[in-house]
C-alpha cells in the first residue's frame, strides 16, 4: 500500500513472484530480469510483463519472473548464475532502467530497517533517532514526503541529466562498467545457447502526453535536449552484438500513444502500469515466437 495505489504481491516458495502459473521448473523457461519494472510495482501478480508473456502466448512458454526491487545488473546477473546452476534458462529478457548505469559491483551496504526494504542502515545515534522518527509517526512520513514531492518538482526548463548532451560524458565512467557487465553477461549466454534479450524503459515524462509541454520547453533549453542520451550506449551495444535483442520500448510507447492507448504509466509513480506492461509483453512474445 503506498500513496499512488495498492496492489497485492505472492510468491512462491523460491521468492519469485507468481505470474499465474508456477511452471518455471520445467522446460523451456523464459527467465525475466530486472528491477521494479520487471517485478511489477504497483500492479497486481497477472499483470507483470512475464505473467503477460505466460497468459498470452499461443504456445506453452514456461516463465520466470527473477525481477528484484532495487536490483542492479550486477545482482541480477549473480542471480541469474544462481538459477542457470539449478535449472536451464532458454531465453533471458533483461530490463534496464536510466538508475541502472552505475559502477556495477560496487559495494553497496543495504538493509533492512523496522521493515522498510532497501533502508540505509543507521550507524551513529543522530541515524537512530532519524530513523525511529521515520519509521514510527506516520505524520513524519508525510512530512518527509512533501519535502520530496517540493524538491522534486521542476520549476525551471532544464531537462535532467540522463536527457542532455553530456550525459556520456559525465556517466562515461558508468556506461563504462555497466557496458562491460552485460558484455560479460551476454558471452556466458552466448555459451549457453540461450538467447538475451534487453529492454530499456523509458521514464514517463520521456513519453506519456501529459508532459508533452514539458518536453517543449527542453527542446528550447540553452542546456539542449538529448532524448536518446540516456540509451544510445544500450543501441550501439546491441548494434554491435547480433546476439543482443534489443527492443525499443521508447519507440513502441510513442506509438502506443499515437494510436490512442490510455495512460502506460502509473503516473505519479513513473512505473508502467498493467497496459504499459501488456505493451511490453506484446513485443516481448513477438521475438520468442520464432523459438517456439
Amino acid at each position: 500500500k503506498t500513496a499512488y495505489f495498492n496492489y497485492k504481491v505472492h510468491v512462491n516458495d523460491d521468492g519469485f513472484r507468481l505470474t499465474g502459473s508456477d511452471n518455471y521448473k520445467q522446460e523451456p523457461v523464459v527467465a525475466f530480469f530486472g528491477d521494479s519494472f520487471m517485478f511489477g510495482q504497483g500492479v497486481e501478480d497477472h499483470e507483470t510483463v512475464p505473467a503477460y508473456v505466460n497468459s498470452n502466448s499461443e504456445s506453452q512458454i514456461n516463465v520466470l519472473n527473477a525481477g528484484v526491487y532495487g536490483y542492479t545488473p550486477h545482482q541480477e546477473f549473480t542471480a541469474y548464475k544462481r538459477i542457470t546452476e539449478k535449472q536451464p534458462v532458454e531465453t533471458i529478457v533483461l530490463q534496464l532502467f536510466n538508475n541502472d548505469i552505475v559502477l556495477q559491483g560496487e559495494t553497496i551496504n543495504r538493509g533492512v530497517y523496522r521493515g522498510l526494504l532497501n533502508a540505509a542502515m543507521p550507524a551513529t545515534t543522530t541515524e537512530h533517532i532519524k530513523a525511529w522518527l521515520l519509521t514510527s509517526f506516520e505524520v513524519v512520513a508525510h512530512t518527509r514526503r512533501l519535502v520530496y514531492l517540493f524538491a522534486a518538482t521542476d520549476t525551471t526548463d532544464t531537462p535532467p541529466d540522463f536527457l542532455r548532451p553530456s550525459f556520456t560524458q559525465s556517466h562515461a565512467h558508468e556506461i563504462t562498467s555497466t557496458k562491460k557487465l552485460l558484455l560479460a553477461w551476454a558471452d556466458e549466454a552466448k555459451r549457453r545457447k540461450q538467447r538475451f534479450i534487453v529492454y530499456f524503459i523509458p521514464t514517463v515524462m520521456e513519453v506519456a502526453p501529459e508532459f508533452n509541454d514539458k518536453r517543449k520547453r527542453w527542446g528550447k533549453s540553452l542546456i539542449g535536449y538529448d532524448p536518446e542520451a540516456s540509451y544510445r550506449w544500450l543501441v550501439k551495444l546491441g548494434d554491435n552484438r547480433p546476439d543482443i535483442t534489443f527492443i525499443d520500448i521508447k519507440k513502441l510507447f510513442q506509438q502506443a500513444y499515437l494510436a490512442g492507448s490510455p495512460s502506460l504509466y502509473i503516473l505519479e509513480d513513473g512505473h508502467t502500469n498493467a497496459e504499459g506492461n501488456k505493451v511490453i509483453a506484446s513485443e516481448v512474445l513477438k521475438i520468442l515466437k520464432p523459438a517456439q
